[in-house]
């Protein structure tokens, strides 16, 4: 439910496969761009073949009233704790359970309140909103499990309030399923809240200026669009065509 806030040119963090989420992009009205990126090439590989068959499944529907139009999407072969995009590149950024397995959660939500205008989506899990669900989880011993990292690649210890509060992200919208388990936030922030939360991170100056070495080490692994001949020619692009809501 949460995509249904993404808008403009969207940049979706450690976007894997994209089996869940490439449908409700394609079918979104207010989305010009996608750019999905990810450190591992066999999920893009298959990103690539869920794109194309999410497309053509949905214009081959009969009587098709959505009227899907063709959507410029690109993917990255990169790391989302150092995206390789100036600041304030994207309308929209969404992370769809990536901060669950990130190295470092902070600087990897920092680097997507980086590169927003100003709107954060995140579909995450992590510890309970409710105290008492928290509090039962540690009594038992049964939520987080210590083994879950080494069988599922993720942690389910992530204090997502307080990461976004970290960040110096604003919620404006939240909703929780499974027990407070899961959460879908809409955030915004401010470039002196971004800038107050980056603190000691003298390693990332925020302006014009970012990780170059992040491009240097990005690549651009896909596109279908005219202006994604390279990664800094589809960044340009995003950047010349602002989106301007309807």
């Amino acid at each position: 439910k949460i995509l249904r806030f993404a808008r403009g040119h969207v940049l979706e963090c450690g976007i894997g496969t994209g089996r869940h989420n490439l449908r409700q992009y394609i079918i979104n009205p207010r989305l010009k761009s996608l750019t999905g990126i990810d450190l591992v090439d066999e999920a893009l590989d298959k990103a690539v073949e869920n794109l194309n068959s999410a497309t053509d499944s949905i214009v081959e529907m009969e009587n098709n009233v959505l009227d899907v139009k063709p959507k410029h999407v690109s993917l990255i072969h990169g790391d989302f704790h150092k995206l390789p995009f100036p600041d304030n590149t994207f309308d929209t950024v969404v992370s769809s359970f990536a901060l669950c397995s990130a190295e470092e959660p902070k600087r990897a939500l920092l680097e997507m309140a980086r590169v927003s205008r100003n709107r954060v989506l995140l579909l995450e899990h992590g510890l309970s909103c409710w105290k008492i669900m928290r509090w039962l989880g540690y009594l038992t011993g049964a939520y987080p499990d210590p083994e879950h990292p080494w069988t599922h690649g993720c942690y389910q210890d992530r204090d997502i309030l307080k990461l976004c509060r970290d960040c110096g992200l604003t919620i404006i919208r939240r909703t929780n399923y499974q027990y407070g388990h899961v959460y879908e936030i809409l955030a915004k922030h401010s470039k002196q809240a971004r800038e107050r939360a980056i603190g000691e991170h003298s390693e990332k100056v925020f302006g014009q200026t970012f990780d170059e070495r992040g491009l240097a080490e990005a690549r651009l692994f896909y596109s279908n669009s005219a202006h994604g001949g390279s990664l800094q020619e589809w960044s340009d692009w995003i950047r010349q065509n602002r989106w301007k809501e309807q």
